[in-house]
């Protein structure tokens, strides 16, 4: 399957989620507004949302800067002005998500056979989460579109590339994914040997510089005091805890709700897959590993594991590449078998985009008094 195939399948079945779903919530609102103002007032800070609204937490303006800048040229093209560029933004924002995991799909050729990659797209478009989230301006929706890129580096060894893009990752939009890419590149320099140390230590400090210092020159200008946004963040919900107050759940939470619910079906091939490919164990590993230390934090939502998804549909889809390539005299039930999970997973994705279609009466009613 052509990477150019990926990117038009998974650009539909994310469109659908953003047309049956269109309208947002509190979480996405900074950076939906931020992108607003940039586009509306531009240079003219004062009118901003943000110094009357601040929020609990400064974060970055880099992520919306980089929409608008894309969504600029749309400005004065749309009918229904406000709500067109709602979808465009999100439009924008979805295909560099989608573009990100085109490449990680480029990518995976070095560990999977061409069978198991298209497994691993048609496992992905059966699932909920991932796509909905896509379109979503949401802070961790911004740092995947970047980290699905740094997987790509880390499976092809691109090790500056890698680098680079995790500092950025983790210093500008989520401060959380040092333990992540911090977790990939460890293994990569100490257990596989496939990095040297010097050289990670090297690019490490000169991205972080770089990273800090674009996020402090530009956020301390349109928040109007000197700042590094995601040290904010980092201070007040990791080391203050504070995002507790915003609900928590048990330690063990993400395995038993959030990664079925992400994962649907098919999960229970995710083992099998892990022993048929070997290669694939070291892949899996550190995203596992970062659940398990991320799972110290009481405050737990599914989009904050989000990056973990399209990892761990890695063995899952050997297991169904495999599977369908058995030629036994029970193999056709083992197909049904693996057809029947991924049934389940569209009759679950249907429902849930129902259901969250159904979720923002406060918009609905928003739209049926702009209509009358």
């Amino acid at each position: 399957m052509h990477w150019s195939f990926a990117f038009i399948l998974l650009l539909i079945v994310c469109l659908i989620h953003l047309f049956i779903c269109p309208y947002t919530k509190v979480e996405e609102s900074f950076n939906l507004q931020a992108i607003h103002d940039l586009l509306i007032h531009r240079f003219n800070i004062s009118n901003y949302d943000h110094l009357e609204f601040p929020g609990v937490v400064p974060r970055t303006f880099l992520g919306p800067i980089l929409i608008a800048i894309l969504a600029w040229p749309f400005t004065n093209i749309s009918i229904d002005h406000l709500i067109s560029m709602q979808y465009i933004v999100r439009i924008i924002l979805g295909l560099l998500v989608i573009s990100g995991l085109t490449h990680l799909y480029k990518s995976l050729k070095g560990y999977c056979d061409v069978s198991t990659r298209r497994w691993w797209l048609i496992v992905i478009v059966t699932q909920f989460h991932f796509l909905f989230y896509a379109t979503r301006t949401l802070p961790n929706i911004f740092a995947l579109a970047i980290v699905l890129h740094s997987f790509a580096f880390w499976f092809s060894k691109r090790e500056k590339s890698l680098v680079w893009t995790s500092a950025f990752a983790i210093l500008i939009f989520r401060s959380e994914l040092v333990i992540l890419l911090g977790l990939i590149l460890l293994q990569e320099v100490f257990i596989k040997q496939k990095f040297t140390f010097r050289n990670v230590l090297t690019s490490g400090l000169m991205a972080s510089g770089s990273a800090i210092g674009l996020s402090v020159l530009v956020d301390s200008w349109f928040w109007q005091r000197w700042l590094w946004p995601e040290g904010e963040v980092l201070y007040f919900n990791t080391i203050l805890n504070k995002s507790s107050h915003w609900g928590t759940f048990p330690f063990l939470w993400y395995f038993y709700s959030a990664l079925p619910r992400a994962l649907g079906a098919p999960l229970i091939l995710l083992p099998i897959g892990l022993t048929i490919n070997k290669n694939i164990r070291s892949l899996v590993l550190p995203n596992i590993l970062f659940i398990i230390i991320y799972s110290i934090l009481p405050h737990k939502e599914l989009r904050f594991i989000i990056y973990t998804l399209p990892i761990l549909n890695i063995p899952i889809a050997q297991t169904c590449s495999s599977l369908f390539q058995l030629r036994r005299r029970w193999s056709t039930l083992l197909k049904l078998f693996v057809l029947s999970l991924l049934a389940i997973n569209l009759a679950q994705t249907s429902i849930s985009l129902m259901a969250s279609h159904h979720n923002y009466p406060g918009a609905n009613a928003l739209i049926k008094l702009h209509t009358h």
